[in-house]
């Protein structure tokens, strides 16, 4: 079995064979007479790795525990706060739209100019020149005495009126308890297909019972 050991002088790793035991034989990098040793003189016992003392010393205590930190309790989480305050605003927001009194501006007629005080004008007089459009109680709109369906455009409808009996006037005759968004949708079709002029009278209200 070969023996292996360092040189004394430069500390060359020197590899020989177990029979040169106890002789002096040339470092083949420095050239100095180095001593083999004996077999039983290189042989070392490996030992175990062991942990630092202090380790063990705190492994015997017993008493190491990590601990999270504590929060302080000094600092305000605002996170709920701010939720809270979203929501609220969400809120006001939502209901202040709903309670608002939504209502259509028309302009009344001018006093100076002529023909402003004239006689009121009936329904059937208007109904020679004009297009009625009548608006009832559960927004049902009735073009000329026609329905409008369900599935029908009332601006096509509108158009086809005007170009079958040559009317580019309309009444638009809501009734009290209408909503606002048809009467919106009515002036909105007669805008879309060039409607000249546009009269809006209002039925079922105190002033007609």
């Amino acid at each position: 079995m070969p023996i292996k050991f360092r040189c004394a002088h430069c500390g060359k790793k020197i590899k020989i064979t177990s029979r040169a035991a106890g002789r002096n034989v040339n470092c083949p990098k420095c050239g100095d007479p180095a001593r083999v040793p004996s077999p039983n003189s290189v042989k070392r016992a490996s030992k175990p790795y062991q942990p630092h003392q202090y380790l063990d010393a705190e492994a015997d205590a017993g008493d190491f525990q990590l601990r999270k930190r504590a929060a302080s309790e000094d600092d305000l989480d605002l996170t709920p706060m701010v939720d809270v305050t979203f929501q609220l605003l969400i809120f006001f927001i939502l209901t202040a739209s709903m309670s608002l009194q939504k209502a259509i501006a028309v302009p009344p007629p001018d006093p100076q100019r002529e023909g402003a005080q004239s006689t009121p004008i009936s329904l059937d007089d208007l109904e020679v020149d004009s297009i009625i459009v009548e608006i009832q109680a559960d927004n049902t709109i009735i073009v000329d005495d026609e329905p409008l369906a369900a599935d029908s455009n009332l601006a096509e409808m509108l158009q086809q009126s005007m170009d079958s009996s040559g009317r580019h006037e309309m009444v638009i005759n809501a009734h009290a308890d209408s909503f606002h968004e048809t009467t919106v949708t009515v002036f909105d079709a007669a805008n879309e297909v060039g409607m000249q002029k546009i009269r809006m009278t209002t039925t079922g209200g105190e002033d007609d019972e």
